[in-house]
C-alpha cells in the first residue's frame, strides 16, 4: 500500500518545517517492511530553497520543490500545512 503526504510550507520558506523534516525524511522515506511505502511532496518555500535542495538527497518517492502550481493533486490526501 502507499500513500501520499504532502508537507506545505509558507511561499517564503517555513524554517522550522523545513528543519524538522529535514530530521526525518529519510525516515518517512524507508519502506516499513509492511509494504506501506509513502511518497512525500514537500512544498518548501522558496526562501532558502537551493541551500535545502542541496542537503536533501534524492530519492524516487520524493518530490521536493519550492511550489506546487497544481494543488488540486492534493485533494485526496492527508496533509499537514502551516503558512508563515
Amino acid at each position: 500500500m502507499s500513500e501520499c503526504q504532502p508537507l506545505l510550507g509558507g511561499s517564503l520558506g517555513a524554517l522550522a518545517i523545513n528543519t524538522a523534516v529535514q530530521g526525518v525524511i529519510s525516515k518517512l522515506l524507508t519502506d516499513d517492511g509492511k509494504g506501506r511505502r509513502l511518497w512525500v511532496v514537500w512544498q518548501a518555500g522558496a526562501g532558502g530553497f537551493d541551500e535545502l535542495r542541496s542537503r536533501v538527497p534524492p530519492h524516487p518517492r520524493l518530490l521536493l520543490t519550492p511550489f506546487l502550481d497544481r494543488m488540486e493533486a492534493g485533494a485526496y490526501t492527508r496533509s499537514l500545512q502551516s503558512s508563515t
